[in-house]
Parts: C-alpha cells; structure tokens; sequence
C-alpha cells in the first residue's frame, strides 16, 4: 500500500510538470522577450523597460497555478510520514514559493 501511495505522488507530480511546462510554453511561445536561441534582439528585449511583461490573463493564471501548487506541497509535507529529506524539502518549497509570489507581484507592481 505504501509503494502504491508513493507511485501515485509521483504520477501525479509527473503529470504537473508535464502540464505546466507545456502550458508555459504555449503562453511564452513568439514573445519577444522569450525565444530561442538568444540572439541580439532578444537580449535587447529583455534589457529595455525591464520588467515588460504585459499583464496578460494567461500569464496571471501560470503565476497562480504555480503558486496554488507550491502552496499545497508546503502544506502537505507536514500532514505525510517523515521524509528523510524532510528540512531540504521545505526549504525548497519554501524559496520556490517565495521566488514565485515576488516575481509575480513584481510583474503587478509594474504594470
């Protein structure tokens, strides 16, 4: 039952990942701040009237979606068994949270 519970976390971790990358993507894809490989124009883009970023909704909903998950792996890492990497776990989400919460109020303020 616990190798099963386990299996399980980590599927539906997979499937996350999965999803919110091809999602960031989606929504990065042919902007000009964001193309690969990084050439002149696109640093250019980068540098000036940084943070550009327009307020778009799909954008809002990454930053929320991330969030929203973050948040609840902080949270739930209290309520499952000791994990052995217990301290670095919730460092790691913790920083990660963090980093999100103020990049995406970065991109408020600036809009």
């Amino acid at each position: 039952a616990k190798g099963a519970e386990k299996m399980m976390y980590q599927v539906w971790l997979l499937i996350f990942y999965i999803v919110s990358s091809i999602y960031g993507i989606m929504i990065m894809y042919g902007k000009p701040w964001c193309s690969f490989p990084l050439g002149p124009s696109q640093k250019v883009h980068q540098l000036i009237n940084h943070p550009q970023v327009d307020s778009q909704i799909e954008l809002q909903y990454y930053y929320c979606c991330a969030i929203g998950f973050y948040a609840a792996e902080l949270i739930a890492i209290f309520s499952e068994s000791k994990r052995s990497d217990f301290r670095e776990y919730l460092i790691h989400h913790s920083v990660t949270l963090y980093l999100l919460i103020f990049s995406w109020l970065g991109d408020r303020k600036s809009t």
